[in-house]
């Protein structure tokens, strides 16, 4: 069962694993077959919502010498939390904090341009009329805090969207998740306006997105430098190890019981 559990989760489908009955209980088998002490395998079968930034750093340590232990499928609450915990910080530094309105940077000189306000948040036709936001009153402006309410109801709002346009979303891991929502967030027309991207992440291909997640304001002379730049060190870079860790997992299935590598 060992064997054919490794299999299956270097597969990273939920298809499969469900087709074949693997359970909650094959993942605790897996894990406490693993040749380590018994507080690190109760560490590993922790929801990862509870671990301490201790306990976060210790998972990642033992997931680097058990590369198996990251294709572990997440509960949908599990991933989500992982996909706003890494969009929070990313988003705040790119679209920089509005505490009033202001006219959006690509609409600048236009006849109706749209409005900005907290994290990136653009005001729609209703909110712009009754000067309210997820229930917030921004007539006045807003405070920090209340820009961060937005942000997550827009992430939250985001996520969703990108779950119906992206097939097998549900699939992705939550990094990939994380870029395919930022492009739902930030680009006019969402993560459809970058077929070859999509395309690109379902393959797995490394090289195509190296190629083509690049974004820019109007013309291939403008690149969005920032933005690019903390999407290949949030995001590119990430996901590439992700696909090398799940290749070494791919190979492991054949050993059921591996002994850790050398880090």
């Amino acid at each position: 069962l060992l064997s054919v559990l490794f299999s299956l989760l270097a597969s990273k489908s939920e298809a499969v694993m469900t087709e074949n009955n693997i359970t909650q209980a094959d993942v605790e088998r897996l894990i406490n077959s693993l040749r380590i002490p018994q507080k690190l395998k109760e560490l590993l079968l922790k929801k990862p919502s509870m671990l301490t930034p201790a306990e976060e750093v210790t998972v990642s340590s033992l997931q680097e010498v058990y590369p198996v232990l990251k294709s572990i499928p997440k509960g949908p609450e599990e991933t989500y939390l992982e996909v706003e915990k890494n969009l929070l910080p990313f988003l705040k530094k790119n679209e920089g904090l509005l505490l009033g309105t202001k006219t959006a940077v690509e609409d600048k000189g236009k006849k109706d341009p749209t409005k900005d306000i907290g994290y990136g948040h653009k005001l729609t036709a209703k909110e712009r009329k009754t000067n309210n936001v997820y229930g917030i009153d921004v007539s006045k402006g807003i405070t920090p805090e209340q820009a961060e309410i937005i942000l997550k109801k827009d992430i939250a709002n985001k996520y969703k969207q990108a779950s119906t346009k992206v097939p097998n979303f549900s699939s992705l891991s939550p990094t990939e998740q994380a870029l395919v929502t930022d492009f739902e967030f930030n680009v006019r027309g969402g993560i459809k306006s970058y077929p070859k991207l999509m395309q690109a992440i379902q393959n797995k291909d490394t090289t195509g997105i190296h190629s083509q997640y690049k974004r820019y304001m109007g013309s291939l002379d403008n690149p969005l430098k920032l933005r690019n730049q903390t999407t290949l060190d949030n995001f590119i870079i990430p996901m590439g190890r992700e696909y090398e860790s799940s290749k070494a997992a791919t190979n492991v299935a054949s050993n059921p019981n591996p002994e850790p590598r050398a880090i």
